[in-house]
């Protein structure tokens, strides 16, 4: 694929042969060379740009931007490829640099191999490591030709992927390949010890003695860099094609890239008299910014419930209800011949949606029981239609608990009593939660990375660039800095975000407190194919493996539950999991 990449560090005696042989293999699945030293070989796709580290050093794969200046980094400057250098040995790529981008390099002199995944990059680096070689790439087909095998499945993996949904694991579903996850480096030394080191810390930004003081410089902070790192990842050239749905996140990042001079389309998906269809909104932010809108419908009957779209990933990340939003995104994008796509994915983490008490918790453990604490309450209550006492009795329960110890969200639905009873066996991808960070600071930093797991949903980035603006690296920091109650007001969640764009669009949109989606593509997905469920679940390896009860599955269809349902999700999402494993038996 384009968007795929390839790095090989060969320990053995025939280095000139295993990365000769590599290097046939990478031109068989289109990419190029950009690298080749006497022990190291990188080839990229086409649509990644690389960056020089030197001869005998490597590259930088992706995008990458200076730290306090909108600038790219690899900017042409002679002292460019130094600086960037220098900042990698001293392990300061992270706190000096951003972007979505992979660094990789081999240095000869200490034979120390090196690969970073950039906090939040939408580039992902999985590795496959034995005796005589390391590789790492976007695509564990590519490390199955350097395995010169086929990877079996992870069983416990996709146990734990049962469960913990959403959660970025060190470890695949594919035996032998794991994952350098946000804001990791791998680090393979002469004597081949492996280590793997968290360069990023959201809690040096979560923590308490961090926060901003006052809504005012929140939205003042907040801003600058809303508009600093989408007009940072916005080609300068080019078609590009943005998802608008209408909602709060894509309207933001329309207001922000404009129309550049026609060169940015607008696609709005719609489910008619639905929830999904948000025509309205997205047309007033298209007119705002002079901006083309095409509307497109999808269609349930096209999705395939037993076709997994990205098979050669490593999880069951896709879901079937996305499939129809892919298809007809890259329909789109294909016909104005738009070199990449820009979506608002991330935003609600980002921007704190967190749809708990946890903004009146944390006001209460920093204020008591006061009127700072009420009034958040209120606002939390306000914003999610419920009665106000549900907060503050949520909230006082939420508020004697220990922060670290909290868990991530599970779920065991359809799943056997001895499948739903593993234990959390892996490392988590942050660092040990600090004492003074608050509750819902907690939540923000794990829907952060619910968020950046759940980029590799759409098949797209497969085929052309996909760009998520709202998930870099500057913006999230500040985000983080900003106290929980402070993002609730008015009867509204994200306020600090919606205050922070009010100049750039219409009143109406900045302001909407509906919130729109494509539930009714998921159900009636549901609906059209409840009989090839059963027959997909019943029949398949999960059932076969004892990791779900088949009894279980037959009651709830037999049952004939209605669609709105939470389990008729559930279900695809099993469906989904069935889809990958067939791909990779």
């Amino acid at each position: 694929m384009t968007g795929d990449y390839l790095a090989l560090n060969v320990r053995s005696a025939d280095a000139a042969a295993q990365l000769t042989r590599i290097a046939h293999v990478a031109t068989a699945y289109r990419m190029r060379t950009v690298h080749r030293s006497s022990r190291l070989l990188i080839a990229v796709g086409d649509s990644l740009d690389v960056h020089p580290l030197g001869t005998e050093i490597g590259v930088i794969i992706g995008d990458i931007y200076r730290r306090h200046v909108p600038a790219a980094a690899y900017d042409g400057a002679p002292d460019a490829r130094h600086e960037l250098l220098g900042s990698i040995r001293k392990g300061q790529l992270t706190r000096d640099f951003w972007g979505s981008f992979v660094a990789l390099g081999y240095e000869e002199d200490t034979e120390h191999f090196f690969a970073l995944a950039s906090p939040f990059s939408t580039i992902n680096a999985y590795t496959f490591i034995n005796e005589s070689c390391v590789a790492v790439s976007s695509n564990p087909r590519l490390l199955s030709e350097i395995a010169d095998k086929r990877f079996s499945i992870n069983w416990r993996a996709i146990n734990h992927q049962l469960i913990w949904d959403d959660l970025p694991l060190s470890e695949t579903c594919l035996q032998e390949v794991t994952e350098i996850r946000s804001g990791e480096r791998l680090s393979v030394t002469k004597d081949h010890r492996i280590s793997i080191d968290r360069m990023w810390n959201p809690w040096e930004f979560a923590s308490s003695g961090e926060a901003i003081a006052g809504r005012p410089d929140a939205v003042d902070r907040v801003g600058r860099e809303i508009r600093r790192c989408v007009k940072a990842r916005i080609p300068a050239s080019g078609v590009l094609a943005i998802d608008l749905s209408g909602g709060l996140d894509s309207s933001v990042l329309a207001a922000v890239c404009g129309a550049r001079d026609g060169q940015t389309l607008a696609l709005n998906l719609y489910s008619p008299q639905t929830e999904g269809d948000e025509r309205g909104y997205a047309r007033v932010v298209a007119s705002h910014v002079g901006m083309a809108l095409e509307e497109m419908t999808p269609d349930a009957g096209r999705a395939d419930v037993s076709r997994c779209a990205t098979a050669h990933l490593p999880r069951p990340y896709a879901r079937s209800f996305a499939q129809e939003i892919d298809r007809l995104g890259l329909e789109f994008a294909t016909k104005a011949k738009a070199s990449a796509f820009i979506n608002g994915g991330g935003g609600d983490a980002v921007f704190c949606h967190l749809q708990s008490s946890a903004p009146a918790v944390d006001a209460l453990r920093s204020f008591g029981a006061g009127p700072g604490f009420l009034k958040t309450a209120y606002e939390v209550a306000r914003a999610a239609q419920c009665p106000v006492w549900d907060v503050v009795t949520k909230s006082i329960r939420k508020a004697v608990r220990d922060p670290r110890k909290r868990s991530w969200r599970t779920d065991a639905s359809f799943m056997t009593r001895e499948a739903a009873s593993m234990r959390f066996t892996t490392n988590a991808p942050w660092h040990t939660v600090p004492r003074d960070v608050l509750p819902g600071k907690v939540e923000h930093v794990h829907a952060l990375y619910t968020a950046s797991f759940n980029t590799n949903g759409l098949s797209r980035t497969g085929l052309m660039k996909g760009l998520f603006p709202l998930l870099s690296q500057p913006l999230v920091e500040t985000c983080l800095r900003v106290p929980t109650w402070l993002w609730v007001g008015q009867g509204r969640n994200r306020l600090v975000a919606r205050e922070a764009v009010s100049q750039l669009l219409p009143s109406r949109v900045a302001g909407r407190v509906s919130k729109g989606g494509l539930g009714r593509l998921r159900r009636d997905i549901y609906q059209k194919n409840r009989d090839r469920i059963r027959e997909i679940l019943l029949d398949g390896s999960l059932q076969a493996r004892g990791l779900i009860s088949p009894r279980d599955v037959d009651e709830y269809l037999s049952a004939g539950f209605g669609v709105t349902s939470d389990q008729s999700g559930r279900l695809l999402r099993l469906c989904d999991f069935e889809a990958w494993i067939a791909a990779w038996t």
